[in-house]
């Protein structure tokens, strides 16, 4: 880890967690305890997008994310983008993957506007 700190969801909590800077901005990836698995996160709204088994299939991952949006925007902005949740679904079948994301309903439209300081 590089000492980058990322504001992550547990449940409806929100803890900081170290994690490492992708090439993609808005997105890190860091090791996840409680899923047991390498979790590429957006980085402004501490959702993760995809989770995968290690940290260089996670880091790959977070590269083939770069192109579908601009993921420094918030994940409320996110949520509202045509056809970006089918693509990141399609990506995670490819990688033989699972997600919990951004568009995940766990995490509120008001809690996201929270924690994003909307």
């Amino acid at each position: 880890m590089t000492g980058l700190t990322v504001t992550v969801w547990r449940g409806p909590s929100r803890v900081e967690v170290e994690a490492t800077p992708t090439p993609v901005p808005g997105l890190a990836v860091r090791y996840d305890d409680h899923a047991d698995a390498w979790s590429v996160t957006h980085i402004p709204s501490g959702a993760a997008v995809l989770k995968l088994a290690d940290e260089p299939a996670a880091l790959d991952a977070a590269v083939q994310l770069g192109p579908l949006a601009d993921w420094t925007l918030p994940g409320s902005t996110l949520r509202l983008v045509p056809g970006l949740d089918k693509k990141v679904w399609a990506l995670a079948r490819e990688l033989g993957c699972y997600l919990l994301s951004f568009a995940d309903p766990q995490i509120s439209d008001d809690q996201l506007a929270v924690a994003e300081g909307s």
